[in-house]
């Protein structure tokens, strides 16, 4: 069964590592699961490749602050970005692989490249792409942590107010909410995040 919130797709674990192994370049491997370990936006991408010291490998945290380079007017927060230990494992590998290879976080490349495996994979492209992967990783968090939504909603800078002030169509948390994965998916998300920094504070 696929799941949407509104024309994305929200992506179960099974399906994630179905796109990974359909992709055939490493760097567009790594970069995929980078996306999905951290719910960084598309161009927020380069960052760690940037700034190495800003990744706390022994917290599994990724020190975040806004910058010119991708948002002119600073619109979105310093943060900080919480992982667990399999989240580090996709962060240090993208690192090793891409770290004299610096990426272009250009959304129509993830986009496509998204779109291209998971029609080969048999998947069906409908709703995949960069944006998914952010609203993926929202769902994933909050059906792992309930109890630590404030949390969740400060690593992925979740501002519905700030959004609406912005004329952005983000979804209502609710909408995140009503995703229902079944009992084994729900269970692998859980084992995924095991340890995840947030669920610390």
């Amino acid at each position: 069964m696929a799941y949407f919130i509104g024309d994305y797709r929200i992506l179960t674990p099974l399906e994630v590592f179905k796109l990974y192994m359909t992709a055939t370049n490493i760097h567009s491997k790594t970069e995929f699961m980078l996306y999905v370990s951290t719910g960084m936006r598309y161009n927020e991408g380069g960052y760690v490749l940037d700034n190495c010291d800003a990744v706390d490998f022994d917290r599994r945290v990724i020190h975040f602050k806004s910058n010119k380079k991708w948002d002119r007017e600073l619109i979105w927060k310093d943060r900080d970005i919480n992982m667990s230990y399999w989240d580090m494992i996709n962060v240090y590998n993208f690192m090793s692989v891409n770290i004299n290879h610096k990426i272009n976080p250009a959304y129509s490349n993830l986009t496509r490249n998204m779109y291209n495996w998971a029609n080969a994979c048999g998947m069906g492209s409908k709703g995949v792409g960069a944006r998914c992967l952010r609203k993926t990783r929202f769902v994933w968090l909050l059906k792992a942590f309930p109890e630590y939504e404030d949390a969740v909603r400060q690593s992925m800078d979740y501002d519905p107010v700030k959004n609406a002030a912005l004329r952005m169509n983000d979804d209502e948390i609710s909408l995140y909410k009503t995703i229902q994965f079944t009992e084994k998916e729900i269970k692998l998300i859980k084992s995924l995040l095991y340890g995840w920094s947030g669920a610390n504070e």
